[in-house]
């Protein structure tokens, strides 16, 4: 950021997203830039996480009636394996959607 507070053209988000199609993991690097230097996009970015989250757990909820329903592996087999992969994801998610709500109102702040 310059001193009146003006994003490189490098961290825009037409660029952003152009970047997220052609390669997608300098895309990511540079949204998490962006993220981190304008306050306003870490409001925007941990609601689209809370989302996610909510996503991820309908997704997994989802997951387990289906392989519940398909047969073959106990009830106990799938919330073990749900246990280890799709909960703690799910988590980090909400973890990460309020800890960037929190500094974003501390930036907002100074």
């Amino acid at each position: 950021m310059n001193e009146q507070g003006n994003i490189r053209w490098i961290f825009s988000w037409p660029m952003i997203i152009v970047m997220c199609i052609l390669f997608w993991p300098l895309g990511l690097v540079l949204a998490v830039k962006r993220i981190s230097i304008d306050f306003q996009a870490m409001y925007y970015a941990a609601l689209l996480l809370k989302i996610a989250g909510i996503l991820w757990c309908l997704f997994t909820i989802l997951t387990y009636v289906i392989v519940k329903d398909a047969g073959g592996v106990t009830t106990v087999e799938i919330l073990l394996i749900m246990s280890i992969s799709y909960i703690p994801i799910g988590i980090f998610i909400f973890w990460a959607a309020r800890h960037l709500k929190k500094r974003a109102e501390r930036r907002e702040i100074y």
